[in-house]
């Protein structure tokens, strides 16, 4: 349903991956090189991970597996996971572990250097990707948390994050020596529930991200995050570029102020564009230097004067508190019921027909067509 948004972000992602100069070959896939693996709670990591011989970790089975191999998973708990970097895994296609058929699959916490992995239908304490790790895919994965470290191509679709005490979901440098991130995808994913405890002074938010360099996140939901929804902000002192949010909703947030928020005052951002996402709490963007462009459009929610930069470009926001661009709208979003984080809007709603005619994601959050005749802003297009 979301395809052609999908696929608008994946032509982001790969002109982030052209410009970083990334390129992979392609591999044929024979019958002989992609045969079915089977992992069992209490298989044997042997080299066979047959059917009638499977292997006990999932580990294992990607070790063994070949490229364009399907690992079928057993239902039951599995214990923490490593995944070690196969060079013969470099260039994909995927090793995809799915679950058997109508079976529960419970993973302990994953750590990934390994590269061209795809995870689907699973929950998972809580998976981390690190700087060796490149085209993972995580599909209708329920977790605990998520970590994206210094890693690049990675593709989080569908599924939901948290919830968490007192710490974060992060895409982040893992140390000021590594790689920025690069050409990260979340598509369709809830996260949910990041809160702090009584006398922690921990900085939680449901999802946070430090220097980036190609991040798209869409048609995705942020409910019950304590003090931002998306917090983007420099930890090293470096940049933000290539950052798309779009079709997004951001719940009210429990004790902080903003909700998607980008804030690099003292730091350059490159190409940071928001649109057609719909906000309880205010949006904000801070760059000390820009480097390409920063636009907003067809934004819904709450927005302040003060905030309005003359550097940026706004064009079709309906503003609950400002009017920085001439077809900005200032006035109430016009949301069904924002404090249950219900943000359709109503049928008196200024955001309904005030999108960009020319401009516009294929399909709202919920996959619903957007036709140049009538698009509205925000994140849902009413039937």
């Amino acid at each position: 349903m979301r395809a052609a948004a999908t696929a608008a972000a994946v032509l982001f992602l790969l002109a982030v991956a052209t410009a970083c100069g990334s390129s992979h070959a392609g591999v044929v896939v024979t019958s002989d090189t992609a045969k079915t693996l089977y992992v069992t709670p209490n298989g044997s990591d042997g080299d066979g991970c047959t059917r009638d011989d499977p292997c006990r970790s999932l580990e294992h089975a990607y070790s063994v597996a070949h490229p364009g191999t399907t690992v079928v998973v057993a239902g039951g708990t599995y214990p923490n996971q490593d995944f070690e970097p196969d060079p013969a895994k470099n260039d994909g296609p995927n090793v995809v572990f799915e679950p058997a058929p109508g079976a529960r699959v419970q993973l302990g916490e994953l750590t990934l250097f390994a590269s061209h992995l795809e995870l689907r239908r699973m929950r998972v304490k809580g998976w981390t990707t690190e700087p060796s790790a490149r085209h993972d895919v995580f599909r209708d994965v329920t977790a605990g948390f998520i970590f994206v470290h210094s890693s690049s191509f990675i593709s989080v679709i569908g599924g939901s994050v948290g919830p968490g005490r007192n710490f974060d979901s992060q895409v982040a440098m893992a140390s000021p020596e590594a790689p920025v991130p690069h050409a990260i995808l979340i598509d369709g994913v809830t996260f949910h529930d990041w809160r702090l405890t009584r006398g922690s002074d921990a900085h939680v938010e449901c999802f946070q991200v430090g220097e980036v360099n190609g991040l798209t996140i869409q048609n995705s939901r942020f409910v019950n995050c304590q003090v931002h929804n998306v917090f983007i902000s420099p930890w090293f002192g470096g940049a933000e570029r290539n950052v798309l949010l779009q079709n997004n909703v951001g719940g009210k947030v429990v004790a902080g102020y903003y909700g998607f928020r980008v804030a690099a005052g003292n730091e350059t951002c490159g190409n940071i564009v928001f649109r057609y996402n719909s906000a309880t709490s205010p949006y904000s963007i801070e760059c000390g230097r820009i480097r390409g462009k920063v636009q907003l459009t067809a934004n819904v929610g709450p927005y302040t004067s003060f905030a309005c930069d003359s550097r940026f470009v706004y064009a079709y926001n309906v503003f609950d508190g400002a009017r920085c661009g001439a077809t900005d709208r200032n006035a109430p979003s016009g949301f069904v019921d924002p404090h249950t984080s219900n943000l359709h809007l109503t049928d008196r709603s200024a955001a309904i027909g005030h999108g960009d005619p020319r401009s516009f994601p294929a399909t709202d959050i919920d996959g619903r067509k957007r036709t140049a005749r009538r698009v509205d802003a925000g994140a849902y297009q009413p039937g």
